[in-house]
């Protein structure tokens, strides 16, 4: 399964919220650019130099996983960040 996959899922599962703050460096890697931007902005995704996510690229097991811990604790949490704070 590609990130992309994985991140839908769990934005879909967190109620598809429309999200856009994300810049366009970030939601032009995706297909769904509403989940890219929700899952990059709350810190789901960090991407592997801070911008790029790898969407296309398979997942590892430890990537899965990191993603799912991730979920639950931010998701939870309701955790948001702004762009600015990631970079």
């Amino acid at each position: 399964m590609v990130s992309s996959e994985v991140i839908n899922l769990i934005w879909k599962r967190n109620g598809s919220p429309a999200h856009n703050s994300a810049p366009s460096v970030i939601t032009g890697q995706a297909k769904n650019k509403d989940a890219a931007s929700w899952a990059y902005t709350i810190g789901l995704m960090k991407g592997d130099d801070g911008l790029n996510l790898r969407l296309d690229s398979p997942l590892t097991r430890a990537e899965a996983a990191t993603l799912i811990i991730r979920a639950r604790k931010l998701v939870r949490e309701n955790k948001q960040n702004n762009f600015v704070d990631l970079v």
